[in-house]
């Protein structure tokens, strides 16, 4: 493979992991938006910064199923935001590289591109978020016993999406399908790390092979 096939390749992976990025942000981004002044009811006063909005991670109190604090919802939307801007401008490079300059179309295989990638990714709010609203059924014997063995994190979330009542001056609008969202988020993180590495491994492997012809400077 010359190194236009491998541009090639880059391009197609780094459009990949773009939109993989794209769609988890909007995915956590969202139901953070729709649920946020609902689960925003943590007991404290005026001057208190309470910030307990997010979905993830949430708390069933005596009164309110409050949300977990706003920084883990903040994290999981604004954090894959850089990455997601260098996988662009990688992608649109790439395929300068191959549309415009086909670089390395007539080539052989005397030069690579070498790349570093580092990412960091955890879905343990997920499964989290789904057991406090389960104690929101109030359920009891078997019921409850199906409840929280039995039924998934999607099914508990449905019951969530339509039994959960407003906050006090506080209305979520339209219905959303808040498990679909996350699974989606789950499954598009989880894509997209895999492409990361699968980058990582090819790019190192090639410049391996090619480590006695790598050349600085063009000379």
């Amino acid at each position: 493979m010359n190194q236009y096939y491998a541009e090639r390749q880059l391009c197609w992976c780094y459009g990949m992991i773009s939109l993989l990025l794209g769609v988890s942000v909007i995915c956590i981004g969202v139901p953070y938006n729709h649920w946020k002044a609902t689960l925003d009811v943590c007991p404290g006063g005026y001057f208190e910064n309470t910030n307990c909005g997010c979905i993830f991670y949430g708390v069933s109190t005596f009164q309110y199923f409050t949300g977990g604090h706003n920084s883990t919802c903040l994290y999981s939307v604004f954090a894959p935001l850089p990455i997601l801007v260098y996988a662009i401008i990688m992608a649109l490079f790439h395929m300068y590289r191959v549309c415009i300059n086909n670089i390395g179309k007539y080539e052989d295989e005397n030069t690579t591109d070498m790349e570093e990638i580092m990412m960091g990714s955890s879905t343990a709010g997920y499964p989290h978020a789904a057991l406090p609203p389960s104690s929101e059924l109030r359920a009891t014997g078997d019921h409850a016993t199906a409840i929280h063995f039995r039924l998934a994190c999607q099914a508990i979330y449905d019951f969530m999406d339509y039994l959960q009542k407003d906050a006090p001056n506080s209305r979520r609008g339209d219905f959303i399908n808040t498990g679909v969202a996350l699974q989606l988020a789950i499954i598009s993180s989880y894509l997209a790390v895999a492409l990361w590495a699968t980058v990582a491994v090819r790019t190192a492997l090639r410049a391996y092979r090619e480590r006695h012809v790598l050349t600085c400077c063009g000379n």
